[in-house]
């Protein structure tokens, strides 16, 4: 197998987005021949790859201000920690920081790629680990913001190795809001640094085919979708004792669940109690946590383990999926394809998706059959009880999800699609 060096935002893991994505690619590769460099202050709990090096935002910040200062931490297969609830462990002011520069309004991408301006050859030890590691190839999970871009094709540069890029965002076409200050001059900068990477790219991965056919027009490199694969495949089951939603709260996701808490609220189980939604999340903003409480029909229960979330998928009615109806997240996410869906396909149970019919997750889903799709909160609620009172519609949407589950989603064609871009490459 070639040695892979990945470089992203974010590391290895079963519970995020990215991290459940890059075990999926890389189902069956070899520890020794993987090696990660990302961004976000997180800690390894996968083993899947073990060698790992990390520098945070609090780090670059340091060095920006004292260029002599060294940081950057590595991590090998005795620093992971597999025992852990989440990667993550950001809190008190870190955490409000990070949570602040989510909002990604231009001045907070001038500012964080101002303070990883030439992070790539400050005194990190990156430079030395990665001609440690002497990787084959450069595997990219690209991101809005440009200094990884810039540390990538140093790297990729330095080394004269290719680049495989992939795409899980659209972050190409649809820039940031016009209307606001800056936003065309953080654009630019980015697509600088985009076209630079790509001149060292050999192959582009995109999440869906409608995000293929816009980019095939920007980058005359080879284009492949290669959709996530799922954790695991379960046995049919139209049943279960609640409704559930587990994953990201961002792009106002979260205004959505209160659409459907609400109604829940008011629909009666045949024990006499009354539906709500169980919200399952990483999510730590206090603006969004507010909002989830049992008057909008909702349950927050925070993070839980990866044994956890198959248990309340196995015991559930209906699980969620959905999308912001606000143009400005419309723009944000049109041609992105969440990644938790290739699990919620192949989880055996219902999913109920709820979102504008413009996304490509939604999309996807809709044109599959394979999903109880609603595209207008007008018919949330007469949609909603016709699903969870007719358990033969459940189980027509489920056998529709299992099978393109088996056809997109299999985890050991998705590794062997990756494997073969890899090494042609």
């Amino acid at each position: 197998m070639k040695r892979v060096l990945i470089i992203g935002h974010n590391v290895f893991d079963k519970r995020t987005a990215l991290g459940k994505t890059l075990l999926s690619f890389f189902s069956g590769w070899s520890p020794d021949r993987l090696a990660q460099l990302y961004f976000h202050s997180e800690v390894p709990t996968c083993r899947e790859c073990q060698n790992y090096y990390r520098i945070t935002d609090k780090e670059a910040l340091k060095s920006f201000l004292n260029p002599f200062k060294k940081i950057g931490r590595k991590f090998k297969k005795e620093d992971i920690r597999t025992d852990a609830v989440s990667s993550r462990t950001d809190s008190g002011i870190t955490s409000k920081i990070y949570s602040f520069g989510r909002k990604r309004t231009p001045l907070i991408y001038i500012l964080r790629n101002l303070i990883w301006v030439n992070m790539s050859r400050r005194k990190s030890g990156l430079l030395e680990w990665v001609k440690e590691f002497n990787p084959d190839v450069i595997f990219f999970a690209a991101g809005d913001y440009k200094f990884a871009y810039d540390i990538t094709s140093y790297i990729a540069k330095l080394l004269n190795i290719p680049v495989v890029m992939y795409c899980s965002d659209d972050y190409y076409i649809n820039r940031l809001n016009p209307d606001l200050r800056f936003s065309n001059v953080v654009y630019k900068h980015l697509m600088k640094s985009v076209f630079k990477t790509v001149s060292h790219t050999s192959h582009i991965i995109t999440i869906c085919d409608k995000m293929a056919k816009q980019y095939s027009k920007l980058f005359d490199v080879p284009i492949t979708t290669v959709y996530t694969g799922y954790s695991r495949i379960c046995d049919i089951n139209p049943d279960g004792e609640r409704i559930a939603y587990l994953g990201n709260l961002g792009f106002s996701r979260y205004e959505c669940l209160i659409d459907i808490g609400r109604v829940l609220k008011g629909i009666k189980k045949e024990d006499g109690t009354y539906w709500y939604l169980d919200v399952y999340s990483t999510e730590n903003r206090e603006h969004i946590l507010k909002h989830l409480t049992s008057d909008n029909g909702i349950v927050f229960h925070g993070a839980v383990g990866q044994k956890q979330v198959e248990d309340i998928i196995d015991n559930s009615l209906l699980v969620v999926h959905t999308e912001s109806f606000s143009e400005e997240n419309i723009y944000k996410v049109k041609y992105s394809v969440s990644t938790k869906i290739a699990d919620l396909l192949a989880s055996g149970h219902c999913i109920l998706a709820y979102g504008p019919n413009n996304i490509a997750s939604i999309e996807y889903l809709a044109e599959n059959n394979s999903a109880c799709v609603i595209n207008k909160k007008e018919d949330l609620k007469e949609t909603v009880l016709q699903i969870i009172g007719n358990r033969e519609k459940r189980q027509k949407y489920i056998n529709n999800a299992h099978n393109l589950a088996m056809k997109n989603h299999s985890p050991q064609a998705v590794a062997k699609e990756i494997k073969k871009i890899i090494e042609e490459v």
